[in-house]
C-alpha cells in the first residue's frame, strides 16, 4: 500500500471514530455568572479536579511530509555563443516522505484562558523533492538548434526535537480545536546517493545546498476527538513559519539545486493520560474559585 492510500485511510479511521463518539452524549450548558459569557461546560474534555487522570502523559504521532514548490518558476536566458541564446528554468517538484515523533505532554493545572497545554517529542521525518530542467537553444532568427532536458531528486532524512505550547477550543462533549505554535531543531541524518547528481543536462545558475542544521518556528492545527477519559486521537496539519537557520532571510523554506520548497507535514496523534493513583488524597482547596477553575479546565465557550 502507497504512501497516500495510508495517510487516507488513517484520516477516514480517526473521523470514524471521532462521528462515534459524539452519539454517546449531548453538549450541555448550564448559566454562571462569574465565566466567560455566562455559560458554562458541564462535560469538559479534561478536568484536573474531577478526571480519573493525571495532567499529563505519552503522545505520539504518524504521518506523512510533502514539499511545496513554486508553481511559477522563473524563465531566464544566457548567451550560448555568436548569434544564440539559450532560455532554460528550474521546474521544483514536491515529493512523499514520512513523519514519526513520540514524547509527553503537560496540562496545566491552573486555568488559562489562552495556553492550556504544552508537549515535546522526539522524531524523524523525511523531507524529499525533485527539480526539472527544461530549455532550448535558438539563433537571433529564432530557429531552435538545441534542447536542454535533465532531472534531479533529493531526499533527507532528520532527527528532530520539537516543543509547543497549545490553545484548546472546545467545540463538544468529545471533540476540540488545537491550535499550537511550536519550535523544532533539525540535524540531517542521512541523504541519498543522488542528492547530488543530476541526470541529463544540467545549469547550476542559483544552486545552493541546505546544511545539515535547520530551525525555526512552526504552526500545527489539530482536531481533537475525546474516545475515552484520558485517550485522546488527534488529525493535525503542520507548516513552518519561520527559519532562523541556515538563514534564507526567514523563509520556511528548504533550498535543494536551484529551487525552493517549503516542508508541509500531516499526521494523527494519539495522547494517553496516565492514570491517577486510586488510593491518593483528593486536592484540597481552600478557596471556592480555585475549585471551580480547576473544574473548568479547558472549558471553550
Amino acid at each position: 500500500m502507497n504512501m497516500k492510500k495510508w495517510i487516507l485511510l488513517l484520516l477516514v479511521f480517526s473521523f470514524t471514530l471521532g462521528a462515534q463518539a459524539q452519539k454517546r452524549g449531548k453538549y450541555k450548558y448550564k448559566n454562571k455568572r462569574n465565566e466567560h459569557f455566562s455559560k458554562r461546560m458541564v462535560d469538559p474534555i479534561y478536568s484536573v479536579s474531577q478526571s480519573t487522570c493525571k495532567p499529563w502523559g505519552l503522545h505520539f504521532s504518524l504521518g506523512a511530509t510533502y514539499t511545496f514548490t513554486d508553481l511559477n518558476p522563473d524563465e531566464f536566458s544566457r548567451s550560448a555563443g555568436v548569434d544564440t541564446t539559450t532560455t532554460f528554468k528550474h521546474d521544483p517538484r514536491g515529493r512523499l516522505g514520512y513523519y514519526f515523533d513520540i514524547g509527553l505532554l503537560h496540562i496545566f493545572k491552573k486555568r488559562n484562558p489562552v495556553v492550556h497545554y504544552w508537549d515535546w517529542a522526539l522524531g524523524l521525518k523525511h523531507y524529499a523533492g525533485a527539480e526539472d530542467l527544461k530549455g532550448s537553444t535558438t539563433t537571433s532568427s529564432g530557429q531552435e538548434v538545441g534542447t536542454l532536458d535533465g532531472t534531479g531528486k533529493w531526499d533527507n532524512g532528520y532527527a528532530f526535537a520539537r516543543i509547543n505550547i497549545h490553545n484548546v477550543i472546545q467545540i463538544s462533549k468529545w471533540n476540540f480545536i488545537d491550535n499550537s505554535f511550536g519550535w523544532n531543531v533539525d540535524y540531517q541524518i542521512y541523504g541519498y546517493k543522488h542528492n547530488n547528481q543530476y541526470s541529463g543536462d544540467h545549469i547550476t545558475d542559483n544552486e545552493r545546498f541546505q546544511g545539515k542544521l535547520i530551525t525555526g518556528l512552526h504552526y500545527r492545527l489539530g482536531f481533537g476527538i475525546k474516545l475515552k477519559e484520558g485517550w485522546f486521537l488527534e488529525p493535525w496539519v503542520e507548516i513552518p513559519l519561520f527559519t532562523a537557520y541556515e538563514w534564507n532571510k526567514g523563509k520556511p523554506v528548504i533550498q535543494w539545486w536551484s529551487s525552493w520548497y517549503m516542508p508541509f507535514a500531516v499526521g494523527v496523534k494519539l495522547a494517553i493520560l496516565w492514570k491517577k493513583d486510586p488510593n491518593a488524597c483528593p486536592p484540597v482547596f481552600t478557596n471556592p474559585s480555585d475549585q471551580d477553575k480547576s473544574d473548568q479546565f479547558q472549558q471553550q465557550k
